[in-house]
């Protein structure tokens, strides 16, 4: 791998999107008839002949020829070493492969987007999605349980051998002078067009208030993180006292309760959460199950919903019933539960 190259990917990691923003525009493909290939596709073809790959790679300031493939067809490095194995087993740029790895994947779904759907993307997204799925991946590495060579993994050894049971699950009315938020965010795809929402309830189970907001393009987990911030915001700018935060992520709840760091698209809304948290005088988030979040559930689908239509307004329901979860709120107050399978 260049010196170039190699830098280029610290940057891009320590810097994340506003790094991207530099990228060279991109030109929207003109869709031609497809040409029917006489052999299978191979790697080549995907990162050098390929126009979706070629604009990926050049703004990324990356140039791959035949050169850098063995009689074989397979990807060899980008430094003097022979193959791809020789340079992972470097600790140092392990890193670095990974991101790559990363990269490839992108480009190879995008060129099926494009090919299938014909849905085009930009070269900025393909590198924004490389990252925060490296991201991701080294957050969910950092908190797995550690597994010793040769023995099967802890989770699913144990999962097997539990007693599956079923719980009566639904939303819970707070205690007196208590507010109870529940927040959620969803998302048509990863990344795709996404909302979140919000509902802040008393102990009598009346709605407070109720925010549902288009996000535009993000993945579930950043929508979930800005239901959440808002919620925050929410709570301090009315100086409530006595709060109880709800999410059916237990990812998300990990991130606010632990020092564990967040994936770099979402570490400066985790701060904010725990900042705002802290200047509430009694304040605690639990996770519950997607039964018991319903209403933020239904919320966050109506604004993903609002997102595919292209309307981007935030809808506000100060002291009234959202029309388009009155079912649910309407069980709730009724202390309806529903069953749920879980191991124990």
């Amino acid at each position: 791998m260049s010196t170039q190259n190699s830098a280029f990917l610290v940057e891009s990691n320590q810097r994340g999107s506003s790094y991207i923003l530099s990228l060279t525009p991109h030109q929207p493909h003109q869709f031609q008839p497809l040409p029917k290939m006489p052999t299978p596709e191979t790697a080549e073809h995907m990162l050098i002949h390929c126009q979706v790959a070629l604009d990926a790679w050049i703004s990324l300031s990356n140039y791959i020829t035949t050169n850098h493939f063995n009689e074989n067809n397979q990807l060899l490095n980008f430094t003097n070493q022979t193959t791809m194995s020789q340079i992972l087993q470097s600790p140092s740029t392990t890193s670095t492969i990974t991101t790559y790895c990363y990269l490839l994947w992108s480009l190879w779904t995008t060129r099926n987007e494009l090919v299938f759907r014909r849905t085009d993307s930009q070269p900025a997204d393909i590198l924004t999605r490389s990252i925060q799925q490296h991201q991701e991946f080294e957050w969910e590495k950092s908190i797995a349980p550690p597994i010793l060579p040769g023995e099967p993994p802890t989770r699913s050894t144990t999962n097997n051998s539990r007693t599956k049971v079923t719980i009566d699950v639904g939303w819970t009315r707070s205690e007196s002078d208590w507010i109870n938020i529940n927040t959620d965010g969803a998302a048509r795809g990863h990344p795709g067009l996404a909302g979140e929402g919000f509902i802040c309830r008393d102990s009598n189970a009346q709605t407070v208030i109720a925010v549902a907001q288009p996000l535009g393009i993000t993945d579930a987990i950043t929508a979930e993180t800005w239901a959440t911030v808002l919620a925050t915001i929410t709570t301090t700018e009315r100086q409530w006292y006595k709060v109880l935060f709800e999410t059916d992520s237990e990812n998300l709840m990990r991130l606010i309760k632990t020092t564990t760091d967040a994936p770099w698209h979402t570490s400066e809304m985790i701060a904010e959460i725990r900042y705002r948290m802290s200047q509430i005088p009694d304040c605690n988030i639990q996770h519950t199950y997607r039964e018991g979040n319903q209403d933020a559930y239904g919320l966050a689908n109506y604004a993903a919903d609002a997102s595919q239509t292209g309307n981007y307004c935030t809808t506000i329901w100060d002291r009234a019933i959202p029309p388009c979860i009155n079912q649910i709120l309407l069980n709730d107050y009724r202390d309806i539960k529903y069953p749920r399978v879980i191991s124990i």
